[in-house]
């Protein structure tokens, strides 16, 4: 005699429809065990990552702030005068320890690299600043020679700063309409130039600062 669970069974091979609902069930336990949403993975593992890297800034911070000034001063040795850490370990040892004169005298020496190399930074960009004045007066000659205009251009002064034009046939109405260029003279201004000598190479002459 057929017992009560193999009539179940042979009714949900006979009727499939019935069971329908329970594979659809299945379905979507199975999808959501196993779909992975890449947008919220990646924002956790970035999470973790941030976590990570938190502790570790703070792991680092305890241990500096706990650090004796006998091992700021050794460790500020080890990284040598120009490396900016050093100078982190220097600073942070008090006045009140026999260290602090070490210390002292390291920074100014520190202080004196620092004012050296901001000195022959400034120099080394006033020195492209001048290269850029002098080649722009060497174009706009060249474009007015193109143009078939006859005209002399140069720079002079400290740091190259004034710009001369000279040209035969200078007048003050073409001074005048050159002037009054804004574009033109805004572009003056940024490459930095200060002030702007036309000349038509006789006796005439037109000063404009910029």
């Amino acid at each position: 005699m057929e017992n009560e669970k193999s009539k179940k069974t042979r009714f949900y091979v006979t009727h499939p429809l019935l069971a329908l609902p329970v594979l659809i069930l299945l379905i979507v336990i199975i999808a959501m065990v196993f779909h992975r949403n890449p947008v919220a993975e990646d924002k956790k593992v970035k999470f973790t990552e941030n976590e990570k890297m938190q502790t570790i800034i703070s792991e680092k911070q305890i241990e500096f702030e706990n650090m004796s000034a006998k091992v700021h001063l050794e460790k500020a040795k080890e990284l040598g005068l120009m490396d900016s850490d050093a100078e982190k370990h220097l600073l942070a040892i008090s006045s009140d320890t026999k260290e602090w004169a070490d210390a002292q005298l390291m920074l100014k020496k520190i202080n004196k690299i620092k004012h050296q190399n901001a000195l022959e930074e400034e120099k080394a960009k006033r020195k492209q600043e001048i290269t850029k004045r002098k080649d722009f007066a060497k174009l706009l000659e060249k474009t007015y020679l193109d143009n078939g205009s006859d005209v002399y251009v140069s720079t002079s002064g400290n740091n190259h700063t004034v710009l001369r034009i000279k040209w035969v046939l200078m007048s003050r109405p073409q001074v005048h309409d050159t002037v009054n260029r804004q574009e033109e003279m805004s572009m003056l201004k940024a490459l930095g130039f200060k002030k702007i000598i036309f000349s038509d190479g006789f006796e005439e002459g037109w000063t404009y600062d910029l």
